[in-house]
C-alpha cells in the first residue's frame, strides 16, 4: 500500500553502504521505521529531507506486517535552518526527540502529539535564541497535558504566585501537583519560587505569544526546570530515564 503522510525525522542510522534506516513520526501512522534506499549517496534526492528534526511530506510503501517500510519520496516542507545551525536550539530540539522516542509506541497514530511536536519545532526554529528555553518549557507543559499527565499548579496562577515569595515549592508525585512545601510533604522535588513563577507564566502562553512580555530566564532556573521535567518523566514512565542530550554541562 502506498501512503503519503506528513512526517518529522526523529533519527536515522546507516544501513549498508548506500542506505539509511530512518525513524519517522508520521501524522497519521505514528512512529514508523523506513528504509531510505540510496540516501547515503551524495547524488540522492532525499538528502536534506532526512536530516533530524526536518518536517517533510513523505511517500512510503507501507507494509502491514510490521516489517520495515520503504521510503519512496520525501519533500521538505519547511526550512529548519536556524534549528539545525544554532546550537542552543538544536539541543532543545534533540531533548524533545529523545522524549518522543521514549514515549511513542510503534505505529500508533497520535495526531495531537504530532501537531504539538511540529508546532514546537517550528516555534523553536523561529524564536529568538534567548527565548528558546521558554519555547521548550511551553512544549513540555503541553506534552504532559497531551499524554494525560498534566502538571497541576494547585490554582497558583501568576498573580497568586507573587504572593508567596517567601515560600518554597515542590512537585508532589502523589497528586501531580506543584504545592507549597510543608513538613508533611513527601515524594517531592523541590522548586524555587522563581521556577514556579516561570512555570505558571508559561502555562498560560502559546508558542506565538513569546516575543514580548517575558524575560529570558537565567541559566540556573533553566537547569532547575529541565531537571524537574526529567524527574517528572521518570515518575510517569515508571523507569529510569537518562537523556543523552546534555543541555547543561
Amino acid at each position: 500500500m502506498i501512503i503519503s503522510d506528513e512526517t518529522i525525522v526523529l533519527g536515522s542510522m546507516k544501513h549498508s553502504e548506500s542506505n539509511k534506516i530512518v525513524t519517522l513520526f508520521s501524522k497519521n501512522h505514528g512512529k514508523i521505521r523506513v528504509i531510505a534506499k540510496g540516501a547515503r549517496k551524495q547524488s540522492s534526492a532525499l538528502g536534506a529531507s532526512l536530516e533530524i528534526l526536518t518536517i517533510s511530506e513523505s511517500v512510503i510503501y507501507y507494509k502491514t506486517h510490521g516489517a520495515l517500510h520503504l521510503l519512496s519520496k520525501s519533500s521538505m516542507l519547511y526550512s529548519m535552518y536556524s534549528l539545525h545551525t544554532v546550537y542552543e536550539k538544536l539541543l532543545l530540539g534533540m531533548v524533545f526527540v529523545e522524549i518522543l522516542l521514549l514515549w511513542l509506541p510503534e505505529e500508533a497514530p497520535n495526531e495531537e502529539l504530532f501537531l504539538l511536536s511540529k508546532e514546537y519545532f517550528l516555534a523553536l526554529n523561529d524564536s529568538e535564541v534567548d527565548k528558546s528555553f521558554v519555547v521548550y518549557i511551553i512544549a513540555m507543559i503541553k506534552f504532559f497535558d497531551c499524554i494525560g499527565f498534566a502538571i497541576h499548579l494547585n490554582g497558583l496562577l501568576l498573580d497568586e504566585v507573587k504572593l508567596f515569595k517567601d515560600c518554597s515549592y515542590c512537585y508532589n508525585s502523589l497528586n501531580d501537583s506543584i504545592e507549597e512545601i510543608t513538613e508533611e510533604t513527601q515524594n517531592c522535588f523541590a522548586l524555587s519560587h522563581t521556577a514556579v513563577q516561570l512555570l505558571s507564566m508559561c502555562s498560560q502562553l502559546q508558542f506565538e505569544g513569546i516575543s514580548g512580555g517575558i524575560t529570558a530566564p537565567k541559566e540556573n532556573i533553566c537547569k532547575e526546570l529541565h531537571n524537574f521535567f526529567v524527574h517528572y518523566i521518570r515518575s510517569h514512565f515508571h523507569r529510569h530515564v537518562k537523556l543523552q542530550t546534555e543541555l547543561f554541562v
